[in-house]
């Protein structure tokens, strides 16, 4: 059975009622494949514009059923063992029924191994992805207080894959209107050995475009949109490579025999 890290990715859906916002409370229920009912899946709304968290949150009930009070645009499900799901709202009377699909095509992060010489390393250990930067136009970071931002064009293109690092770099899932906007999408989990589902990987199309939002919570992942086939395949190239040791600094100190936040002397 997979398990959630820590409850990293539910705790980022953190109960911020801010009232609703154009739909009404959205009563619905939710079944696997075969049409069993589902308990305990988490379902939130919208994410509050000001970053606090999402409009609203509920628990499925034994049957499967639940009532999200202030869904906001967009519905997100999780559940361990299944696939993350992503619902636009539309006026369609309720209640609904939302079907999850069991985790069988997952992303796995692998851990950090030398990268080739000809290659440059995007990040470090903790999450790393690499490129050869003869290929790019750019690929020098971007510092700010609060994370680190890689932009990889590729010579004679004018679109880019972004890479962005550090602990509030990333929403763990793609905006609203990304997913509001796209004329298709799916999601599915991003896990680590040993730590289970630690991310989320998004990919979807818009205006014959595609685009995709990998991110692991806490650390960080990429992005691109407006892509055609072509620059799809070299951003998913560098995706790819992605690795990371994921083991919190506390216990990585631990084991070296260290404190963690480092004592002054």
């Amino acid at each position: 059975m997979k398990m959630w890290s820590g409850v990293v990715i539910l705790a980022l859906l953190v109960v911020c009622v801010v009232g609703a916002q154009g739909v009404s409370a959205v009563h619905g229920k939710v079944v696997d494949s075969k049409g069993a009912p589902i308990a305990d899946v988490i379902i939130s709304g919208s994410r509050d514009p000001s970053g606090q968290g999402s409009t609203s949150i509920a628990k499925t009930d034994t049957q499967g059923n639940f009532t999200l009070t202030f869904p906001g645009k967009v519905m997100h499900f999780l559940k361990v063992g299944y696939e993350p799901k992503m619902v636009v709202i539309t006026p369609r009377a309720t209640p609904q029924q939302y079907q999850l699909e069991t985790a069988s095509e997952d992303f796995t992060l692998r851990p950090c191994d030398k990268i080739a010489q000809h290659e440059k390393a995007f990040g470090d250990n903790d999450l790393r992805f690499s490129g050869n930067p003869k290929e790019f136009v750019s690929a020098s970071a971007v510092p700010d207080t609060d994370f680190l931002k890689f932009g990889l064009q590729p010579k004679g293109d004018t679109n880019a894959l972004e890479i962005w690092l550090g602990h509030f770099a990333m929403d763990i899932e793609p905006e609203d209107e990304l997913l509001i906007l796209a004329e298709n999408f799916s999601a599915r989990n991003i896990l680590a050995q040993g730590k289970g589902a630690v991310g989320i990987d998004t990919t979807g199309t818009r205006a014959g475009k595609r685009w995709r939002h990998w991110s692991i919570s806490g650390r960080g992942g990429a992005f691109y949109q407006n892509a055609t086939e072509v620059e799809a395949k070299v951003f998913d190239g560098i995706i790819a490579t992605a690795c990371g040791d994921l083991e919190p600094q506390q216990e990585k100190a631990k084991k070296k025999g260290m404190d963690f936040p480092p004592t002054t002397q």
